[in-house]
């Protein structure tokens, strides 16, 4: 009877939750991005900056891990490839993340602990993104992506989790689509397009 007890916390803490997508920004797959693979990839600089009142929330700690993730997501679209050194790159990103992360919302996710999931509690998880792009003949343009999911922790969630997924899933897929939706505007205003190289362009005047 006790090791059933302990299964049961146990199976209620690992999936008693499940994510909800707001689907502020239209969800774009793998697809969606063909038009952007290419051989001759972006040479992309992105730095970050998080804009938030938490007390709890450590600004540089919070931009370095948003950053890594950002970066990742920019790779996977098949557009770019990152680098650490400006003087590398052909855009220069400039990201600022605001936060809107909340310490009062610990209280319910608490007590639904407490409950052993058997009060509900929910948190919405947002990402709101201002993008500068400047590429080195001086254009510049600013972004504005904001999406969002809600996290239902509640014990009839168990039943939902294989198909909504949980908090760590639905965070990378935001950021992810965010991203996406990035790179297409990115491309409509043509910062995608490899400036050609030096030499090459000597060869073809000769």
């Amino acid at each position: 009877m006790k090791n059933a007890f302990a299964l049961v916390t146990l199976v209620s803490l690992l999936t008693g939750c499940a994510g909800f997508q707001s689907n502020n920004l239209p969800t774009l797959s793998e697809s969606d991005m063909d038009f952007v693979t290419k051989e001759d990839k972006m040479v992309v600089f992105s730095k970050f900056e998080v804009d938030t009142s938490s007390a709890i929330v450590d600004k540089d700690v919070a931009a370095s891990i948003q950053k890594k993730k950002f970066d990742e997501a920019l790779v996977n679209t098949g557009c770019c490839e990152v680098s650490d050194d400006s003087s590398k790159a052909n855009l220069m990103l400039s990201v600022k993340s605001i936060d809107h992360s909340d310490s009062a919302a610990l209280i319910p996710a608490f007590i639904t602990g407490l409950s052993l999931y058997t009060i509900p509690s929910w948190v919405t998880e947002t990402r709101d993104l201002e993008v500068q792009v400047n590429d080195k003949m001086g254009k510049t343009e600013t972004y504005r992506l904001k999406d969002s999911f809600v996290l239902v922790q509640w014990l009839p969630m168990i039943f939902a989790y294989p198909f909504k997924g949980g908090p760590l899933a639905n965070s990378e897929d935001l950021t992810q689509n965010v991203v996406r939706h990035l790179v297409v505007d990115m491309e409509k205003d043509d910062f995608l397009t490899v400036p050609q190289k030096t030499t090459n362009m000597a060869q073809s005047s000769e």
